[in-house]
């Protein structure tokens, strides 16, 4: 018994000195403790970007989706309507008033960003003349072409993820830790 006390001793006197050289250590270097709960704070917002891009990703998709519903809703009214049925004054719309005025709101934000990312690549290699260019230079130049510019709003974790998700558009060198990228256009 009197073994087994010693022990407990020795573990609550341990913890208590590892708590005190903790305390310590984040009391002498506040600035490295605040650059840490940064870092969190960064961490924490990169993943909510991510949680936004993917919804509104889903959103495009399921207003796409509504949009091509109507359409073929009003295919199905069309002959209705010919044949003498007509509907009231308070469920009419004029169609092409809002379809007009709901193309130019919903942009595509993922053909706006492979359009951003063609013009990036082709501005680079005319710039470096060159077919390989690093995949930061890339980012870098949308991000000058277009502040807003986030793969993350787009629903991507990385930069090269979006990348992949072009392999349309682009090819991508993941061959060494440097990551090059070239549009398919100039690899033909």
């Amino acid at each position: 018994m009197l073994h087994e006390g010693i022990l407990a001793r020795m573990g609550r006197l341990l913890a208590a000195i590892a708590s005190q050289t903790i305390d310590n250590a984040e009391s002498s270097n506040k600035v490295a403790l605040v650059k840490q709960a940064i870092r969190e704070i960064d961490a924490g917002a990169d993943e909510a970007r991510y949680a936004l891009g993917k919804s509104r990703a889903e959103e495009f998709r399921l207003k796409r989706r509504r949009e091509e519903l109507d359409a073929e809703t009003a295919g199905l009214t069309a002959p209705a309507a010919a044949a003498g049925t007509r509907r009231s004054r308070r469920t009419r719309r004029p169609a092409a008033v809002n379809d007009e005025a709901d193309e130019a709101e919903a942009e595509d934000p993922q053909q706006v960003a492979t359009s951003l990312l063609e013009r990036a690549l082709r501005l680079g290699q005319e710039k470096d003349d060159a077919d390989w260019l690093h995949n930061s230079a890339v980012k870098a130049q949308m991000k000058r072409m277009d502040p807003s510019f986030s793969e993350k709003s787009l629903g991507f974790r990385s930069f090269s993820d979006f990348l992949r998700s072009r392999s349309d558009v682009v090819q991508l060198d993941e061959s060494s830790t440097t990551r090059m990228v070239r549009l398919k256009t100039a690899a033909t």
